[in-house]
């Protein structure tokens, strides 16, 4: 029997038909991987950051010719047809697997999730609620990401009718892998974004450039065998940040108490420099044999110092309550529904420019820049922080004052190995849910008991219940933490106390949520139309619970006059809808995650016995909280080892804006902000009179950005400060 040769029109025989019949078999199933990535790595694009620019989905797209080919060289030495089929369906049912979990977990942490954190699985518990509601909710877009998988099964016994792939187009394959791979490091090595991307190895900046394929392998390799990302070597980089000149006269009140009303010309107060007496060039001569540890202590050497000023001390020897908000933000504070939060918000210290990154971890990496005064861009944070050095955490700097340092958390006590962090951050004595870890300041040795929170009770004896009709609470209640805690460190002045809140925790609803619907019937009447706005209001008037309680104790107490309180979030609640941030924050809902507005945030710094309010309009960020309030309490710390700027000190911090708004690392100053790879200067700055250019100041701040991401980020990875042998 003779076909009918489709391009001529003229016969051919059955055996050349055939033999051309395998050939479009062998080539479809060959490209299949190919087609199946480039369809799933653009729809979990789609999916989860949106947009792409055209370079980033060119490296995409040669990416997924890379591992396409790569797959086909596999398959095509295959000669089995069972096993063929069985290898095709695992590489397609894992790498789709791959694309869903990361739809799923974008879906409730709005980042991709990093292999570095697999170890921490074992803590999920308490999302299950959470992951399959985002699982329910992602079934038409897993159903995308499925099509491949299921055009697979569909169509294998169609085109895996052959008996073995002709060598030609194996060579074929293989010149097309070689020259995929080669364009890919071409294009990777001649973009400098795209390099420190793929350097770097954040999930969420490798995944943008490069799709989910090459940050899972990225992210493997260095869960396995570490990153061998060099520091940039420029230790010139000063650490004096210079903003030009604005052309009004508004700003801060920068006089000094003392001044006297008369026209008498002052003596100018002369305040020295918040350093330590360390001798850099010997450390570096004693440690010349240790690349990594020289950079580093040339770059600090070299980085300027911020001066003592008129509020060094001003809470010297008072105690002091840290808090980190879970997901918190002010929009939704009123005098009437939170009285203790807006009289907070608006007296003390009140910061109008406060900003705070996602740092690509969650509470993890929020709580870390809060308390280190420095950043980190995956959950291990905490983890990495325990058995290091970390002088400068307030729990360390308080505790060689002599004051009792303690640490409270509702939740699971080791979710993020906080029975690492927190002792390394210098809290003696830490309690959360199921275990209570004990620190001695001598040794730094930890002692870990098995019973927490749970085993506390009210003054009249009774236990605190942390069940509802059987189930467990979640999230816990902050409120009945306060009530629960104030007794174990009222007694033990000065102390330090820092509490990681919990009950402003998604998801934001009226049925899995023990904190929204405790307080649902208080949000009904506020003028929010989504019930997940609602909520998530609800959720929050824990915190305003919580601190009206915490006072009223110190009050009865006679301490809280001498208690400072620091307020500052972990993270925006990024878990809402755009729909719903944008009723909440009242911004645009399209591309709401790429407005820096959603960013801006509340940083409470108050006293009860403050006399005067003091604004700052200076921008500033989560690590400037450590270095502004060391300075308060008139500790001694040494300025050019921070990551973030005294922002009393009259120096310009560095907002350093990672987060979920694009593949980058921004930044704003007074100066103007940089998003997306350009800079938009503010309106009143006059460039000519600070002798320079809108362009060469932003390529000068943003070579200080990376450097700081840098040498910040390798403190941690290199217990930095244990070099420095401070006494």
């Amino acid at each position: 029997m003779n076909y009918t040769d489709s391009r001529t029109g003229g016969e051919m025989p059955a055996r050349t038909a055939n033999k051309k019949k395998s050939r479009k078999n062998v080539t479809v199933t060959m490209a299949f991987f190919t087609v199946a990535f480039f369809w799933q790595e653009i729809f979990t694009r789609l999916f989860t950051f949106g947009d792409m620019t055209f370079f980033q989905f060119l490296l995409v797209t040669v990416q997924c010719i890379t591992y396409g080919m790569f797959f086909s060289l596999i398959i095509s030495f295959i000669g089995n047809k069972k096993a063929l089929k069985i290898t095709m369906g695992v590489i397609s049912g894992l790498t789709s697997l791959v694309y869903a979990a990361q739809i799923v977990y974008y879906k409730v942490f709005r980042q991709y999730f990093a292999w570095e954190t697999v170890g921490m699985a074992g803590q999920l518990k308490d999302y299950i609620g959470e992951a399959l509601l985002a699982i329910l909710t992602s079934i038409p877009k897993i159903a995308v990401i499925a099509v491949p998988l299921i055009a697979f099964f569909v169509l294998k016994d169609r085109y895996t009718k052959y008996k073995k792939v002709p060598n030609y187009i194996k060579v074929r394959a293989l010149i097309a892998f070689v020259l995929a791979l080669l364009l890919g490091l071409i294009l990777r090595l001649s973009n400098a974004e795209a390099k420190e991307a793929y350097k770097g190895g954040e999930v969420n900046i490798t995944s943008q450039y490069f799709g989910v394929l090459t940050s899972s392998k990225v992210g493997i390799h260095y869960s396995i065998f570490g990153s061998n990302e060099d520091l940039p070597g420029d230790e010139t980089d000063p650490g004096e940040i210079v903003i030009p000149p604005t052309t009004d006269t508004e700003g801060e009140d920068t006089k000094d108490p003392d001044e006297s009303g008369t026209d008498e010309p002052e003596r100018p107060i002369v305040y020295g420099d918040n350093v330590l007496d360390i001798d850099f060039d010997a450390l570096i001569e004693k440690n010349k044999g240790d690349d990594t540890i020289v950079s580093l202590l040339k770059y600090f050497k070299g980085q300027s110092p911020t001066k003592k000023n008129k509020y060094t001390g001003f809470f010297e020897g008072k105690n002091l309550i840290f808090i980190s908000l879970e997901s918190f933000c002010g929009e939704f504070v009123t005098k009437e529904l939170t009285p203790t939060l807006y009289e907070m918000m608006h007296s003390g210290f009140v910061f109008n420019n406060y900003y705070l990154s996602c740092w690509g971890g969650s509470t993890a990496t929020g709580e870390y820049a809060n308390l280190s005064g420095m950043f980190y861009n995956k959950a291990t944070a905490l983890k990495l922080s325990g058995g290091i050095s970390l002088p400068f955490a307030l729990g360390n700097q308080l505790m060689n004052k002599g004051y009792n340092t303690f640490a409270f958390h509702a939740n699971s006590y080791d979710y993020y190995n906080r029975e690492l962090g927190y002792p390394a951050f210098g809290y003696q004595t830490y309690y959360g849910k199921g275990g209570t870890v004990l620190l001695d300041p001598k040794t730094r040795k930890t002692t870990i008991l098995d019973k927490g929170i749970e085993e506390f009770t009210y003054k009249d004896g009774s236990s605190w219940s942390l069940k509802s009709n059987g189930k467990s609470l979640w999230p816990e209640s902050d409120f009945e933490l306060a009530k629960l805690t104030v007794s174990k460190y009222i007694d033990a002045q000065p102390f330090h106390v820092y509490y990681m809140s919990i009950s402003g925790h998604c998801n934001y609803n009226w049925s899995g949520n023990s904190m929204c619907i405790k307080h649902q019937n208080e949000v009904e009447n506020l003028g929010y139309k989504l019930d997940e706005v609602k909520a998530y209001v609800a959720g929050e008037i824990e915190v305003e619970l919580m601190l009206k309680e915490l006072m009223r104790q110190l009050e009865e107490g006679g301490a809280l006059d001498n208690t400072v309180f620091v307020l500052a979030p972990d993270h925006f609640p990024y878990e809402m809808s755009a729909d719903s941030l944008s009723e909440l924050y009242g911004l645009p809902a399209d591309g709401i995650t790429k407005n820096y507005e959603l960013y801006k945030n509340n940083l409470i710094i108050w006293c009860k016995s403050m006399e005067e309010t003091v604004t700052v309009d200076t921008p500033c960020s989560a690590i400037d909280i450590l270095p502004t309030v060391s300075n308060l309490f008139g500790l001694d710390y040494d300025s050019r080892l921070m990551a973030g700027t005294d922002v009393l000190s009259g120096s310009d911090p560095i907002v350093v804006m990672n987060c979920v708004s694009g593949p980058y690392w921004g930044w704003i100053t007074r100066a103007g902000y940089y998003e997306s790879s350009k800079f938009y200067p503010a309106d009143n700055i006059d460039w000519d009179a600070a002798g320079t250019t809108p362009s060469a100041y932003s390529k000068n701040i943003t070579k200080r950005v990376t450097n700081m991401q840098k040498y910040y980020m390798s403190i941690l990875k290199n217990d930095f400060f244990r070099y420095l042998e401070l006494k």
